[in-house]
């Protein structure tokens, strides 16, 4: 930067002319800058004399001879205009119109302002700073020494590209119309002269099916020309030459083109598959073409079954053998039409039907009935045309209940066969009115769309088995339906419908007798379906009793039986299927009184869906109900046992009182060696316990129920009573705890049966074992009424 003089204040100097040897003031002293300096002049710039603020002071008023007029040192930057400056503005303000070395504000001037990327005071191009104040280079619109154009952007293909070239092929940048651009013109180095891309620069280009050893993946084999393997080549001009792959041979094991088989390799197929015709056999290769000496061809006698028109193929065409000359199956009974109502009309509803009527029935009977005496039977038939429904007459005239087995396969596919999706059908049961007894669509879903179901044909009964092809809108060109009556075989150790037991014997005085009867259960006697009914059948219960029945009419049968209580006690009515156990059939008790007033009723707190009542009866008449729940289905055979209990007394504590018994080393024994009995306990303080020991047997299984006790206000039902039930084991280990497994809030423990509600509550060991039961107030009632309360504990032990 320029060094500048200090600025004065001081104005110019005015010369004073006077005569030598005159003066122009004179103070009497020699003190300069008091208003009359010591040369006897005026204190001023001009006079000769520095003083005050001036720089200095030659004595003239001429600028730019080293002092300026206005007393400054001659120089840029002092405001004074000299003769070397072309301007001077006091400052060093760059951009102001007049810069820092006193040139006008301009590109060239050697000050870089404002908008100017360099100034190097000259307006030399190439330079380093070109002459518009630009740094030299590509792309600032002045055309250096190297640049062929310079439009001032970086924008190709405008007629002068980014690296500063004119447009055009050779210039190292590819534009509009070229494939390609290497900077130069030369040929057969990738880019030709005209910018087209060349072959053989090892990069496959759309036009090029290979490039050098750039295949673009392809080999012999994909091809698909047939070869089996060897080396591709690339020529001089991009295309493949295929001079090196190897062609098919037969004989090497390998299906190949052109070849039908080679050696084992069928390329998987068969026979069968061909389309020659052929419907089975075995399938060789012979000069890599099919050898068909070994094929099947159709026809019966060929051991294959073929549809349609064969029902069986035993590789042979004897009689007598099961399967005849003309491949029917022998002993097989084809149905006979009409056996619908005669008029076959599409349009029934899934399984439904539409052609089932008296008509139908009276048919079905005159084609002949199937009797479970006669054996099982297999039915061959068809459906046809569309709307045609079969109907056939099934009854069992044995003595006893039979189940039945019904099951439909495609006859094309033969017997025991799945289905599929091959042939849709499905099977109704009815009765003659035409009420549907059973039903089934598919025997397996999408797996087997035949039906298949069994049924228990009640004695004496006859039902009638309609099938039809599901949505009633296609033919069925042939199907079988099997009829297999499974007769029970009494001492085979399977309880059968019909059978009470079965221990797999036949002798009596076991329990279970030779005909397979419980020993000592009183059958029903129908009708027994209402009060009246059971006083006329004769049947009374007046004691402990197992009686056995069944359900047959699935509308609204209802077995009643009449009880006598000559004294009041607790009762226990509990259903079985089988005696004291019970499967999936689901059993409904219920308790009437005299006047046939329902006074309880139950299907569940039995054995898994049996019902049981437990409760305490006065002395009188009543009756108990056994139904199907829901009565929508038969029960082959059920048990309901009346249990009258022992009154096994009460605890000893007295009444208000706790802590006599609340332990199991304090223990009531009332219950010791009970089977079926009842004790009963006072539990007024909601914080009572009261424990009693029992015992069960080797093998013995535990039922106890809470119910309520002599306070006719206080039910299980009401919340009148809401107790809990604890059972522990001899070193007082807690085995099952219930709180509301009983009727309302009342508690229930049960160990019977074979899948029983409460697996603990068993003694599986060898020797008899002590329990204990704890009766208490439920967690949700230590306050308040529903904890305070009588009952009574009933116990089965099995």
């Amino acid at each position: 930067m320029i060094q500048r003089p200090p600025r004065s204040t001081l104005v110019p100097y005015t010369a004073v002319f006077r005569s030598e040897g005159v003066e122009a003031c004179d103070d009497g002293n020699t003190v300069d800058g008091d208003g009359c300096d010591g040369n006897c002049t005026p204190t001023g710039c001009g006079n000769g004399v520095v003083t005050g603020e001036e720089a200095c002071d030659d004595g003239n008023a001429v600028s730019g001879d080293g002092c300026d007029a206005t007393c400054v040192i001659s120089g840029c930057g002092n405001g004074v205009v000299a003769p070397d400056e072309a301007c001077d503005d006091g400052n060093d303000v760059d951009g102001d119109g007049c810069d820092a070395n006193c040139t006008v504000t301009g590109c060239g001037n050697g000050i870089q302002t404002m908008d100017e990327g360099c100034d190097d005071g000259n307006d030399v191009d190439g330079d380093g700073c070109d002459a518009n104040c630009t740094v030299s280079g590509c792309g600032n619109g002045v055309v250096g020494p190297d640049e062929g154009c310079d439009d001032g952007n970086a924008i190709s293909g405008d007629g002068c590209d980014a690296n500063c070239t004119v447009t055009g092929c050779g210039n190292g940048v590819q534009t509009a119309g070229e494939a390609c651009d290497d900077g130069n013109l030369d040929a057969n180095d990738g880019c030709s002269p005209t910018c087209v891309i060349e072959c053989g620069n090892g990069t496959l280009q759309p036009t090029e099916e290979c490039d050098g050893d750039n295949f673009g993946g392809q080999s012999c084999v994909s091809l698909g020309q047939g070869y089996i393997g060897g080396d591709l080549a690339c020529t001089t001009s991009c295309t493949l030459d295929t001079s090196g792959c190897v062609a098919p041979a037969c004989g090497n094991g390998v299906v190949e083109v052109g070849e039908a088989c080679d050696g084992v390799d069928l390329g998987g197929a068969t026979c069968a598959s061909i389309g020659q015709g052929y419907v089975g056999g075995t399938l060789g290769c012979d000069a890599c073409a099919f050898d068909t000496s070994a094929c099947v061809e159709a026809g019966c006698g060929n051991g294959i079954l073929e549809a349609p028109g064969e029902q069986c193929d035993d590789g042979n065409l004897d009689a007598g053998d099961g399967c005849d000359g003309s491949c029917l199956i022998e002993g097989v009974l084809a149905e006979r039409e009409p056996n619908d109502d005669g008029t076959p009309q599409p349009g029934g509803s899934g399984i439904t039907g539409n052609d089932f009527d008296a008509t139908a029935v009276s048919n079905a009977l005159a084609n002949g009935v199937i009797d479970a005496t006669g054996g099982d039977v297999l039915v061959y038939g068809r459906i046809g045309p569309v709307g045609d429904e079969d109907v056939f007459a099934i009854s069992n005239s044995t003595g006893g209940p039979v189940p039945v087995r019904f099951d439909v396969y495609n006859q094309a596919l033969g017997v025991g066969v799945a289905c599929g999706t091959s042939i849709d059908t499905g099977l109704q049961l009815r009765d003659a009115a035409g009420t549907s007894l059973a039903y089934n669509d598919d025997r397996a879903g999408a797996n087997d769309r035949c039906s298949a179901l069994t049924y228990v044909v009640p004695a004496g009964a006859t039902v009638f088995a309609q099938l039809v092809e599901y949505g009633d809108d296609a033919e069925i060109p042939g199907y079988f339906l099997g009829v297999d009556f499974l007769i029970p075989v009494c001492g085979n150790g399977t309880v059968e419908p019909g059978e009470q037991c079965d221990d797999g014997g036949t002798v009596p005085g076991d329990g279970c007798g030779a005909t397979c009867r419980v020993e000592g259960v009183v059958t029903e006697v129908e009708p027994n379906d209402t009060t009246a009914g059971a006083d006329a059948a004769g049947v009374v219960v007046t004691g402990t009793s197992t009686l056995a029945g069944t359900i047959t009419d699935v509308s609204d049968e209802v077995d009643q039986y009449r009880v006598e209580v000559a004294t009041p006690t607790v009762v226990r009515v509990e259903a079985f299927t089988s005696l004291y156990d019970c499967d999936a059939t689901t059993i409904t008790v219920r308790l009437r009184d005299a006047a046939g007033v329902e006074l309880a009723s139950d299907g569940g707190a039995g054995i898994r869906s049996c019902g049981a009542i437990v409760t305490y009866l006065p002395a009188g008449t009543y009756y108990v109900g056994v139904e199907e729940t829901g009565t929508n289905a038969s029960i082959a055979q059920y048990f309901v046992q009346v249990a009258f209990q022992d009154d096994a007394g009460a605890e000893a504590e007295a009444a208000g009182a706790s802590g006599a018994n609340d332990a199991v080393a304090t223990a009531e024994a009332g219950l010791v060696g009970a089977s079926n009995a009842y004790v009963s306990g006072d539990h007024v303080l909601n914080a009572d316990s009261d424990v009693y020991a029992i015992t069960v047997p080797a093998g013995g299984r535990l039922r106890a129920e809470v119910i309520e006790g002599d306070r006719a206000a206080e039910t299980c039902e009401s919340n009148g009573i809401d107790a809990r039930l604890t059972l522990f084991d001899e070193a007082g280990v807690q085995l099952v705890d219930d709180d509301d497994d009983g009727r309302g809030y009342c508690s229930l423990i049960d160990g019977t049966g074979a899948q029983p509600l409460d697996a603990a509550a068993r003694n599986d060991g060898a020797t008899a074992r002590t329990y204990y039961l704890q009766v208490r107030a439920s967690s949700f009632a230590q306050s308040g009424a529903a904890g305070q309360f009588v009952y009574r504990l009933q116990v089965t032990v099995r």
